[in-house]
């Protein structure tokens, strides 16, 4: 049922596993002992398809772990070293929830259950909440979820901890009957009794590796001798020495015992035995002398040679790691491989079993959003605030805008307090928003740090089924609940008529409370995998916050000034921020991630020397090797996000073009209007003189908002880089389409006045803005091989190229602006003014 060959599993730097080779047959009980942090729950965790091998293959229950990790998930029962419950479910809801994951059907179900419910004593409190449960019974409550669905290998990490003696002899009763059915067992304990007493071997795990295998009783010949046994008399010893067989070898004596190895008991006992009693010598007792396991365990840990030099090089089933040629170190039989072989070649792309159908992806789906959805909805911390804000801010807004209508109305400004509306709409929708944050951190750190999210990830559900159904869940509640104060806010307004339906204005509510929601528990979902506590999460989710709270202040002055397109825009760019970071979430929310994922500490000298090796070198997986490389690399890594504000700029543009005020101007006025901007007169300019602006300042200026722009994209996740190019090409669009629109010399001015320095300047800021993007969107994209650390060392690194490359262009771009372009525009609109 269990064959595990070379298994090896590395945590960055880290060898957890090495060299494992195992081998658990149906119908047999194997005890794997280790002290804390040997590899046990590791190796546990790459058996039940938890974690991937680094290197190595298992096949459990016929299927490859690697290759059909939610085939092996679906047979395989699994107790962690914590029971890990959901504490405000009932024990009734528990079962049945782990049921249906396991697609046990109910009459089975409630079968199973009433076979073990009187048994481990859970009757009585089954309906109760798992939080009023004893230590002792949620373990045993765990012990049976790993039970219920009669999978054909139970992997168990301290199956009896924190049970009462007499529920622990029965749990050992149940994984005995589990075991005599058929069924393989892998059992994990530190109870040295509980592994003699069920095991039929036992493999003792120390620093990666499988030091020992073998039968109880063949661990004790191979590093104890063959067994002690002590004949007690009812005289005295010294009348049954003759009686005893020549060279027979006695390790003690006492006044009325003897104690002796039986290298074969069952031939040499009887012998002795009556031998003694042909001597007329009473005989009170023949038996074994109790020598206990924990002496053989240690003494493997210590790596000890075996106690005894006359022992059995190795009893009945004891293998040593090292040079075994059977299992232990060799190939595992053939009939296994080639069975997962078989099936492997029948599952679909990403290990999906032929039996794999759509039906099956939803019900799964379903249920871990079903679960999620009724335990938001039964924790009052959340649902009280969200109660409120759903009875009372309406109101609260309502009376708000009934009293700015009527103050602006004093003033004849009915227009503003118009305007206002939908201010105070998005305001009251906003706020139950703030709570998505709050759930998903609850939902999957929470769970992470409480330990309870083990046996979901257990259960035959993909990856990507647990971040929808658990997403969609944090999503759903909050989103619900700010869309419905909304609508109820827009309809007192109706009914009161200080408000009529509009269906642009509407729309654009609703899709950004949305949007901002899909953000908001997205980048929530992100933060919760790198982080190890709730805590730690919600330092992080601050990165959200900020980002969300300027884009919201953008999106209500753009609803203030009715601004449409503009705020498509803005949609449009919150949409592509949701799809980086649900693409991101996907990607870290994975079981390996999950299980496995250490946490960068501060090291600001590694950190230094990683920068200074990166920016020498490059990335390490494509080094640098010729000087024009520091130029090239950089802007190829670069390339995605330079093209994306290449797109965004566009589409700032055609908006500025599109929306232009309607402002008539002449190159007369123009020229009437220099001197009282501070610019010298026509004739002076003419003449040679200079404007009060020098190149040195304009390349600091520009200098300082490139480095200003990459800070604020650094703290918003490259958001407002994002936005940057739409701001600023939007402008330069509106001022050429209202000179065009004007007069087309004027139009023709404009192009003067951009383009001989924006030809060097434009593409030098874009360069180190996309280098800035690129470094804000960084812990927003998937892991891969590389830490987070590395990434962002890296990004950092190609930034400051990328800002050096765009340095002389910027110098001249200013050297341009000031020598060139006042000259050619001057001289252009004078030859219409005269």
């Amino acid at each position: 049922m269990i064959y595990a060959e070379g298994l090896r599993k590395v945590f960055e730097t880290t060898v957890a596993v090495e060299e494992v080779n195992l081998e658990v047959r149906p119908g047999e009980i194997v005890a794997l002992l280790g002290p804390n942090g040997a590899g046990k729950t590791t190796t546990v965790r790459m058996l039940a398809a938890l974690l991937r091998p680094t290197a190595g293959r298992a096949i459990v229950a016929g299927y490859d772990t690697r290759e059909s990790p939610q085939e092996v998930r679906r047979r395989v029962g699994l107790l962690g070293e914590l029971p890990g419950l959901y504490l405000r479910m009932t024990g009734e809801e528990y079962l049945a929830f782990f049921a249906d994951l396991y697609e046990v059907p109910r009459p089975i179900f409630r079968q199973r259950r009433e076979a073990w419910l009187d048994r481990l004593g859970l009757r009585e409190v089954l309906h109760q909440r798992i939080a009023a449960y004893s230590k002792g019974m949620r373990q045993k409550l765990a012990l049976l979820r790993a039970f219920l669905h009669q999978p054909p290998v139970l992997l168990l990490d301290e199956p009896t901890s924190a049970m009462d003696p007499e529920s622990a002899q029965i749990a050992r009763e149940m994984i005995r009957s589990f075991a005599e059915s058929g069924h393989a067992v892998l059992l994990c304990t530190h109870n040295l009794f509980e592994a003699e007493a069920l095991a039929d071997r036992i493999a003792i795990l120390h620093r990666g590796r499988i030091r020992v295998e073998g039968s109880p009783q063949a661990l004790r010949e191979r590093f104890m001798g063959p067994p002690i046994y002590e004949l007690r008399l009812a005289g005295p010893v010294e009348e049954a020495w003759s009686a005893l067989p020549p060279g027979l070898p006695v390790v003690a004596h006492g006044p009325d015992w003897i104690r002796y190895r039986a290298q074969d008991p069952e031939r040499e006992n009887p012998r002795i035995l009556a031998a003694v009693m042909a001597r007329g010598i009473p005989v009170i007792s023949l038996a074994e002398v109790p020598r206990p396991l924990e002496t053989v365990y240690l003494q493997i840990l210590r790596g000890e040679p075996p106690g005894d030099p006359r022992a059995s090089p190795g009893g009945e089933g004891a293998r040593p790691a090292e040079g075994n040629p059977g299992h232990a170190a060799g190939a595992l039989p053939a009939h296994p491989i080639a069975e997962a072989n078989r099936r492997d070649a029948t599952a679909g792309p990403h290990g999906r079993a032929a039996g794999w159908d759509l039906w099956r992806w939803i019900h799964g789906t379903w249920g871990v959003f079903r679960r999620d959805v009724v335990d938001i909805l039964r924790d009052w911390r959340l649902m009280t605030p969200l109660a409120l804000l759903l009875l009372i801010f309406p109101l609260l807004s309502m009376f708000s805008a009934e009293a700015a209508t009527r103050y602006v109305a004093q003033f004849g400004a009915q227009l503003i307090g118009e305007r206002l509306l939908p201010f105070l709409a998005l305001a009251t929708g906003f706020l139950p928003l703030t709570v998505c944050l709050v759930i998903p951190l609850e939902t999957f750190v929470g769970e992470k740090e409480r330990r309870t999210i083990e046996p979901l990830l257990a259960a035959p559900l993909s990856d990507l089924q647990l971040y929808i159904g658990k997403g969609l869940a944090a999503l759903v509640v909050p989103t619900a609940t700010s869309l419905l104060g909304v609508t109820i806010y827009l309809l007192i307004l109706i009914l009161r008529g200080a408000w009529f339906f509009d269906l642009a204005m509407s729309l654009s509510l609703y899709s950004i409370l949305f949007l901002h929601a899909v953000v908001m528990v997205s980048g929530a979902i992100v933060v919760s995998t790198q982080s190890n506590s709730v805590r730690g999460a919600n330092l992080l989710a601050s990165f959200i916050i900020l980002p969300i709270s300027m884009l919201l202040i953008l999106e209500s002055s753009l609803l203030f000034w009715g601004s449409y397109r503009t705020l498509v825009v803005v949609l449009c760019v919150l949409f592509i921020y949701a799809i980086l970071l649900v693409r991101m979430g996907i990607a870290l929310f994975n079981r390996e991630q999950l299980l496995s994922g250490e946490f960068d500490t501060l090291d600001l000298r590694g950190i230094l020397r990683s920068f200074w090796q990166a920016f020498r070198w490059g990335d390490p997986a494509r080094p640098i090797s010729r000087r024009w490389d520091h130029i090239r690399q950089p802007v190829q890594r670069s390339a995605g996000a330079l093209l994306t504000l290449v797109v965004l700029g566009g589409m700032g543009w055609g908006i500025g073009w599109l929306w232009f005020p309607s402002v008539v101007l002449s190159p007369e006025e123009i020229l009437r209007q220099l001197p009282s901007a501070g610019f010298s007169s026509p004739q002076a300019l003419e003449q040679g003189a200079w404007l009060p602006f020098t190149p040195w300042g304009i390349f600091l200026h520009n200098l300082r908002a490139l480095v200003i722009n990459t800070l604020i994209g650094i703290i918003t996740m490259g958001l407002w880089v994002a936005f940057y190019p739409v701001g600023l090409m939007g402008l330069i669009g509106l001022l050429l389409r209202t000179l065009f629109v004007s007069d087309p010399r004027l139009g023709i001015g404009g192009v003067l006045a951009l383009l001989p320095h924006g030809v060097l300047e434009l593409p030098a800021a874009w360069l180190v803005l996309a280098g800035a993007l690129r470094l804000g969107l960084t812990p927003l994209t998937p892991p891969g091989p590389r830490t987070l650390r590395d990434r962002l060392v890296l990004a950092w690194a190609d930034w400051l190229k990328l800002l050096l490359i765009a340095t002389p262009l910027l110098l001249l771009a200013a050297w341009i602006e000031v020598h060139v372009t006042p000259r050619l525009v001057l001289a252009w609109l004078a030859r219409f003014a005269r």
